[in-house]
């Protein structure tokens, strides 16, 4: 499953991005999910995203 952690009040990235990536998941058969991270800034919304990315892929390689 794909992951991807947004922001909506992300002033750098809009939205629209993340929506445009998940329609595009979704059209190619992926399963995915969208997470809101918080309202903080575009550079805060990564300090909060990645701990979250580490762990999916640290659960995905536990059943592989």
């Amino acid at each position: 499953m794909a992951r991807r952690s947004v922001r909506r009040g992300d002033k750098d990235v809009d939205f629209s991005h993340a929506a445009y990536c998940a329609d595009q998941l979704t059209r190619n058969g992926a399963a995915h999910r969208l997470t809101d991270v918080g309202d903080h800034d575009h550079n805060e919304s990564v300090r909060q995203a990645l701990p979250r990315i580490v762990r999916f892929f640290d659960e995905s390689a536990k059943t592989h």
